[in-house]
């Protein structure tokens, strides 16, 4: 991804996941939310027909499968309500996921491949209103395996997996120049942009987009509503006219993203509306249990005890931030950033404690002004340990 105009590299995507059943016409599905995230896929095993079904745009399940040496794979989809679905293929390979295929309910024909040995993932997600629905996935290859063979690496840790990091996403670009159009680009297919801009009343919003090179761009706007993106509105640069919603106060965030060869290549995205706000937020801290004084007696000279808070903004619990659990003790009375912790997509930090010594200590929760993001802090508590 080109990020010209000092904007940062961000090559990361979300999809929510949510526990549903759904019926469309006189089929129906359900839904698995375990397999939501790429690292939490269901294995996708050979020989065997997987029902599975998007519910929203913006819906996604991953499934994966290993191969023990190199020949070729054949997926096949079926569209069992709805219009259309369709996947990508990656590969595992040193920490990413790498691009190897693409297929859909369109052809007649499964998708075949010629792949070598190691650990693949099969991504099937709601792009548009055409894709939700239900779908059967087939998977077929004479070394195709549904455990990891020896010599082959194992299911992997959310580590740099590019554009599919869920602990990421949220570190988009703030949009805090309405009329400026923001320029970058997308490089490989799988590759995402993510922004996002804050509205303090209803009122009308309008996204432009140009490609400035490749073929096309196209970018979905979600609203973030209490700890999960919400679907409002599509635009592509296909459109002569800019894409205009009417939106109510609150944070939203704008994807866009190569999900075909099409997509690589430069574009342009302006934001413009009477609603949309430069303020930056200034959040609240809130401590959770225990949030005030505590004492813990050792158990066969050990202690375990969790200290947690939660960030929240406006709309809710902030995404992303960087939290500091700081401490002091009587001695050093300075506070000290002792546990940084980034918070998850409830807003929510912890830091897990096993004390091994009589000790008192006082701590709080600290947040740094960080690009819209204000300072604040809590109060203190005293923690104890006998």
């Amino acid at each position: 991804m080109r990020t010209p105009m000092g904007l940062s590299r961000l090559v990361f995507a979300v999809v929510l996941a949510m526990a549903f059943s759904l019926a469309v016409g006189s089929s129906a599905f359900a839904e698995d939310a375990a397999n939501n995230w790429f690292n939490a896929a269901g294995p996708l095993s050979p020989g065997t027909t997987q029902a599975g079904g998007i519910e929203t745009v913006g819906d996604t399940d991953w499934y994966y499968f290993y191969t023990s040496g190199e020949g070729e794979v054949k997926l096949g989809m079926n569209k069992t309500s709805g219009d259309s679905s369709d996947f990508n293929l990656y590969r595992w390979d040193g920490g990413k996921l790498v691009y190897v295929a693409y297929g859909s309910t369109y052809s007649s024909e499964p998708t075949a491949k010629r792949v070598g040995a190691g650990l693949y993932y099969v991504k099937v997600a709601g792009y548009s209103p055409d894709h939700v629905g239900g779908y059967d996935l087939t998977l077929s290859g004479g070394f195709v395996s549904g455990a990891c063979p020896a010599g082959v690496q194992a299911d992997p840790a959310p580590v740099g997996v590019g554009e599919d990091d869920k602990a990421d996403w949220w570190s988009g670009v703030h949009l805090s120049q309405p009329t400026r159009p923001y320029v970058s680009g997308i490089e490989t297919v799988g590759d995402t942009d993510w922004y996002y801009f804050y509205t303090s009343g209803e009122g009308e919003v309008k996204l432009g987009m140009n490609a400035t090179s490749g073929d096309s761009s196209d970018f979905n706007l979600y609203r973030w509503d209490g700890g999960k993106l919400v679907y409002v509105a599509y635009g592509s640069t296909y459109s002569s006219e800019p894409t205009a919603k009417r939106v109510g106060a609150g944070l939203y965030y704008v994807k866009v993203a190569g999900y075909s060869p099409d997509h690589v290549g430069g574009y342009d995205l302006t934001v413009v509306g009477d609603r949309v706000t430069t303020t930056v937020v200034t959040p609240t801290i809130t401590k959770h249990s225990p949030a005030g004084n505590k004492t813990y007696a050792r158990k066969k000279g050990v202690t375990n005890y969790t200290l947690s808070s939660s960030v929240n903004g406006p709309s809710g619990g902030l995404p992303g931030v960087t939290v500091y659990l700081q401490s002091r003790t009587s001695t050093k009375r300075a506070w000290q950033n002792s546990y940084p912790r980034v918070t998850n997509a409830r807003g929510e930090a912890s830091v897990v404690f096993k004390s091994k010594k009589k000790s008192t200590t006082y701590y709080r929760w600290a947040v740094y002004s960080q690009g819209s993001i204000n300072a604040a802090v809590t109060g203190s508590q005293k923690i104890v340990v006998k």
